[in-house]
């Protein structure tokens, strides 16, 4: 299933850039979000993430930016 389905970092910054939460350079865009929200998983080296976990962060900011 695709909740249990695990990202590595470099797929998980793919899919943030994808969503629009980092810009092409891999920076965070901050300023529609704050540094408290940005998940782990950038800012760790190749720790694995479960799609789950990336899709309530998305759910949760898409909401606040709406």
């Amino acid at each position: 299933m695709l909740k249990d389905q695990l990202f590595d970092v470099d797929q998980a910054v793919e899919h943030f850039k994808a969503w629009g939460i980092l810009d092409a350079n891999a920076k965070w865009v901050t300023n529609l979000w704050d540094r408290n929200d940005l998940p782990s998983v950038v800012v760790k080296k190749k720790r694995r993430v479960p799609r789950s976990q990336i899709d309530k962060f998305m759910e949760r900011n898409i909401r606040r930016a709406s």
